[in-house]
């Protein structure tokens, strides 16, 4: 999206609000490229919202607006719409505190977007709030200020946590006609923790075809049966989420159905998954926590536990796939890196409706 005004090339310094700092000169706009300009207040995305976005705009698939139903699908629960998300950014910001930009007063009006992502659902009940951060500004002509903004929408639980990223836009928009906002690039953690997600939810919608004799079936390997491993993997996921969250390790039980596996992935690895990408952008990648499950507890780096939690997982994939094919699965995803990074980005939230039928 992008905003246009009409923006002089002097003005005053940057000066202090009750707020924060407001940019008054193209000047001091360009000395904050790099920087966070705020953070949003949170809105909770209710059922009402997301019923009068489905009525506005046609999509009333059942995950959005069928609670009951949604409850029998791997989401546990009906989902905003992706767009419904995108369409709240000019708000979000527009509540969002730290810098203001006042390049003259004129109207501003959206200009377009670079690319947007929804990765992740935003389940209805959860708060969302936006994180802008200066990209580029890039002068158009002698009264046009155009304005990158790298936008990343988070998604919070009813508790207080820090805020997890999920979805991401690139707006563009101008002052004297412009500000851009765009979206974050993907670097190899987020293809690891995509990759690992997503491998391993295919080989559990694969799994569908066996029965439970089969599901149940002995080998000799590690945990023993495809099931026992599906369970083995999500509840380490869960075990390390709580240990690098620093927080007392809780061993739930699991459904051990598979769409009951299927649910527990989602909510399971969507968890570790944020927390990773938070350590990440909080350059915590090399600092230390304590390990409580050792005896005695011993200190680990945020960074190595993170891989471990993902070569784990591939480990005992191999083992399934091999089992899988044992038992006679067709078509057993390989997992190959290359076909997921290839693929995945044509895959959301919607065309999943007979996962679960």
């Amino acid at each position: 999206m992008a905003w246009v005004e009409d923006a002089g090339k002097e003005g005053m310094n940057v000066s202090e609000t009750e707020t924060g700092k407001v940019v008054r000169s193209v000047a001091e706009l360009r000395e904050l490229i790099g920087q966070e300009l705020g953070v949003g207040d949170w809105v909770e995305i209710d059922q009402d919202r997301v019923n009068a976005f489905a009525d506005a705009t046609g999509d009333h698939q059942f995950i959005h607006v069928d609670p009951e139903r949604a409850k029998q699908t791997f989401f546990g629960g009906t989902v905003a719409h992706g767009y419904l998300t995108l369409s709240l950014i000019p708000y979000l910001g527009s509540h969002r505190g730290g810098v203001k930009i006042d390049l003259g007063g004129r109207m501003g009006v959206n200009y377009g977007l670079n690319k947007v992502r929804f990765p992740s659902p935003v389940p209805v009940g959860s708060r969302i709030r936006s994180r802008h951060k200066l990209v580029a500004v890039e002068e158009i002509g002698d009264k046009a200020v155009q304005m990158t903004t790298e936008v990343t929408v988070e998604v919070g639980a009813r508790r207080s946590r820090p805020a997890l990223p999920r979805h991401s836009a690139g707006l563009i928009s101008r002052y004297v006609d412009a500000q851009e906002a765009s979206v974050r690039r993907v670097d190899i953690l987020d293809r690891l923790l995509g990759h690992d997600y997503a491998t391993t939810r295919e080989l559990l919608l694969q799994a569908r075809r066996l029965n439970d004799d089969q599901l149940d079936q002995v080998f000799d390997v590690d945990h023993g049966s495809v099931r026992a491993t599906f369970a083995h993997m999500i509840g380490n996921v869960a075990i390390w989420s709580d240990l690098i969250d620093e927080r007392p390790v809780d061993r739930k039980s699991l459904d051990p159905s598979i769409v009951g596996l299927l649910r527990a992935h989602e909510r399971t690895y969507g968890e570790f998954a944020d927390l990773a990408r938070e350590i990440r952008d909080r350059d915590r990648l090399d600092e230390l926590f304590t390990d409580t499950l050792d005896t005695p507890a011993t200190e680990k780096r945020f960074g190595g536990a993170i891989v471990h939690v993902i070569t784990h997982n591939m480990h005992h994939r191999a083992q399934v796939i091999w089992m899988m094919n044992k038992l006679g699965v067709r078509g057993v995803t390989e997992g190959d890196a290359l076909s997921w990074e290839t693929s995945h980005e044509a895959i959301g939230v919607h065309g999943e409706d007979d996962i679960f039928e």
